[in-house]
């Protein structure tokens, strides 16, 4: 870069609390990866700083963490074992 400016840019993506209080996030690697800073925003329009917690390049899983969680809602997990075969199931990548 000209002048030794540094160029930013923003990457979106979408994640799923699955841990209301201690403010854990899945989403995709390639999302948050080389971030210097993490926002979460909820559907609700609430903003929250972040932090990488761990990371897996290869499945292209990252776990961040919500900075100071308050009143979050985290997703249902069924239970796996009580899939059967023909069941109805939906997978995001």
């Amino acid at each position: 870069m000209a002048g030794g400016q540094q160029q930013k840019f923003m990457a979106l993506g979408s994640g799923v609390i699955i841990d209301a209080d201690k403010g854990y996030v899945v989403t995709n690697n390639h999302v948050v990866d080389n971030a210097t800073v993490i926002k979460v925003q909820l559907s609700d329009g609430r903003k929250f700083d972040a932090k990488m917690v761990g990371k897996d390049p290869r499945s292209d899983i990252a776990l961040i963490q919500i900075q100071n969680p308050k009143n979050l809602t985290a997703i249902k997990m069924a239970d796996s074992d009580a899939l059967r075969v023909g069941d109805y199931t939906v997978a995001i990548w």
